[in-house]
């Protein structure tokens, strides 16, 4: 039986190359969810984990 459902909607556009605290947001946003996902105490086995990652080209242009 699932527990919990969770799902994490990562921008992969361009702007995420952008540097943060000298790394790349990308880099910083799969470090952050890697971490969640090894914390033990934080999800379990039955939990269900989805990764989506999205991709705009332009203002407003989420692809379906």
């Amino acid at each position: 039986m699932v527990k919990r459902a969770l799902v994490f909607l990562v921008d992969s556009s361009g702007s995420m190359d952008e540097l943060f605290e000298e790394k790349r947001k990308i880099d910083r946003t799969c470090e952050a969810i890697l971490k969640l996902l090894m914390d033990s105490d934080r999800l379990s086995e039955d939990d269900l984990i989805s990764i989506m990652f999205f991709h705009a080209t332009k203002s407003g242009d989420v692809p379906k």
